[in-house]
Order: C-alpha cells, then structure tokens, then sequence
C-alpha cells in the first residue's frame, strides 16, 4: 500500500465521518469495567479495501466480521484502543520473564481465517447498516 493510498483512504474516512451520523446500539453491561454501561456506533461493510481498513482502525475502530464499530460511551471514556507497531515491538524483561513462566502452553501461529465463531454478532451490537467510502 503506497503513502498516497494511505494518504487518499485518511482523507475519505474523516470526509465520511464528518457527513455521517453513525448508527449507535442499545446500551449494554460494559464488558471491561464492572457496574458500567457501555454503547457502541458502527456500520457494517462486506467490502472495505486494506487502506481504508488501516483508516478506520487508525481512527479507533474496531472490527467483527462484517462489522465496523467503536465504543461511544455517553459518561465514560476509558476504552482507548492501541495499536502495536508490529515491526518494531521488542519483549520487555517483564514480557520475557512472563513467556518463560508459560512456556507450557502451546502457541500457534496460522493466516487469519473466517470462521461462524469469529464472525458472530454479539448482543450489544447494532445491526444497522450504513454505506461505508
């Protein structure tokens, strides 16, 4: 993906959000913080090319199968996503000391594939539907 594929799905995903309300769901026991509620806005897609993907997950989106969503949460703002540069991660002590105290469990590594179980819907998601770029 070049910079200006990058450059040009940035600048049509806040065009998109800046003319669009997006549906919001139902609020729900919020999944990370007990006692709280929480409340989510999104669309779903069955086609979004790697750039505008990449744009989205930039902005703080969050993706389950087909859909495209990110809390928004009315008296709470403590979901923050964050994105781990791959290429440059290096283990901490700590992360290594953790590693080898689990070295009994079995890690493997596969492509990403869609499977019913990882494309289901939850409860707290909106299935309403609006036009992504």
């Amino acid at each position: 993906m070049s910079a200006d594929e990058t450059n040009m799905a940035r600048h049509m995903v806040d065009r998109f959000m800046s003319e669009h309300a997006l549906p919001t769901g139902p609020e729900h026991a919020c999944p990370y913080l007990p006692g709280r509620t929480a409340c989510s806005e999104g669309f779903e897609t069955s086609d979004l090319d790697d750039a505008l993907y990449l744009a989205f997950m930039d902005r703080g989106f969050r993706r389950s199968g087909n859909v495209i969503y990110r809390p928004s949460c009315r008296t709470c703002a403590e979901c923050i996503p964050i994105r781990i540069p791959v290429p440059q991660f290096r283990l901490s002590r700590s992360m290594k000391r953790v590693w080898r105290r689990n070295r009994d469990l079995h890690v493997e590594v596969a492509p990403p594939s869609r499977t019913r179980r990882n494309t289901r819907c939850t409860s707290g998601t909106s299935t309403t539907s609006t036009t992504a770029p």
